[in-house]
């Protein structure tokens, strides 16, 4: 996952504080799934609103079945052709 640099700082401070703890002490793994949770969350509405307007739907027992990049794309393919037959 991608954090441009006054994100990346910010999460950082953030981290440090909450955690009172300084830079020489933070354990990677805490600060990175720190960071990752921080970014979905801020993330989420953007992602909602993608999915209410392109989204797709598939199931999870489909999904399950992918084994492969052609599989994925067959899995997707389907599924949209399912919502323009819907339309």
């Amino acid at each position: 996952m991608y954090y441009d640099g006054p994100v990346l700082t910010a999460l950082w401070t953030e981290f440090l504080k909450l955690n009172n703890t300084s830079e020489g002490d933070v354990d990677p793994d805490d600060f990175v799934t720190f960071a990752y949770a921080s970014a979905i969350a801020r993330r989420a509405p953007i992602y909602a609103a993608m999915a209410r307007y392109w989204g797709i739907s598939v199931r999870a027992a489909d999904v399950a079945t992918v084994r492969d990049a052609a599989d994925c794309l067959d899995l997707v393919a389907s599924a949209l052709g399912k919502q323009g037959a819907a339309a």
